[in-house]
């Protein structure tokens, strides 16, 4: 297996993606089998990627930005679900409001850690052209 597996990186790399499979198990979820929506979703969640990377992310803001998406994935299928549950018991109600909340919760830490790994100083670099030296502090796109 290891050697199948040496010979097609783009093989294990899409299965040992966990976080691609965890967002295709929530769009598993919210699109039932429909077709049109999951290409939706899927686009969505391409543009959205873009917008929240930016054009130079770090690994650990790539890492971040797809625990947002997931986290956007499962608190909008919080939502849905408890607006479809109309005729639900008291108990059932505050199960609905709960799991809304939480999911809130979780889909805002990953937002706030985001913000807060974009906030963190970058390394200066020392670059030497010809015989000057130039220092540049926080080299990259911190936005």
């Amino acid at each position: 297996m290891r050697q199948f597996l040496e010979t097609r990186p783009e093989l294990w790399n899409a299965i040992g993606d966990l976080a691609e499979q965890a967002k295709l198990s929530a769009m598993h979820l919210l699109t039932s089998g429909n077709a049109v929506l999951h290409e939706a979703l899927s686009r969505k969640l391409t543009e959205l990627r873009a917008e929240l990377a930016g054009t130079t992310p770090s690994v650990l803001e790539r890492l971040l930005v797809e625990r947002v998406l997931i986290c956007w994935l499962f608190v909008h299928h919080a939502d849905m679900v408890a607006a479809r549950r109309t005729d639900v018991s008291p108990a059932q109600a505050e199960y609905h409001q709960r799991r809304q909340d939480h999911a809130q919760r979780r889909y805002l830490a990953a937002i706030r850690t985001l913000a807060c790994v974009r906030r963190l100083p970058l390394p200066a670099i020392q670059v030497n052209i010809g015989a000057q030296q130039v220092n540049v502090a926080g080299a990259g796109d911190a936005s």
